[in-house]
C-alpha cells in the first residue's frame, strides 16, 4: 500500500445499521439537537468508496 494512502486511513472503520447512529460522548453537557443525521440523497453523498485491503498484502 502506497505510504501517503496509509497514513490517511484511519485506525478503524464503522458501519450503523439502519436507524442507528454513532455518537461521540463529549466530555461535556453537549445535547444532540439535529433532527436527522447525515443522510444526503445527492449523488456525492451517496457514492462511498470501498476499499478492501488483504492484510497478507500490507509488506
Amino acid at each position: 500500500m502506497n505510504k501517503d494512502v496509509s497514513s490517511a486511513l484511519g485506525d478503524y472503520t464503522v458501519l450503523s445499521r439502519k436507524g442507528n447512529v454513532l455518537m461521540h460522548r463529549f466530555k461535556s453537557d453537549f445535547k444532540a439537537s439535529l433532527s436527522g443525521y447525515h443522510g444526503g440523497l445527492t449523488d456525492d453523498e451517496l457514492f462511498v468508496p470501498l476499499f478492501v485491503v488483504n492484510p497478507k498484502n500490507l509488506d
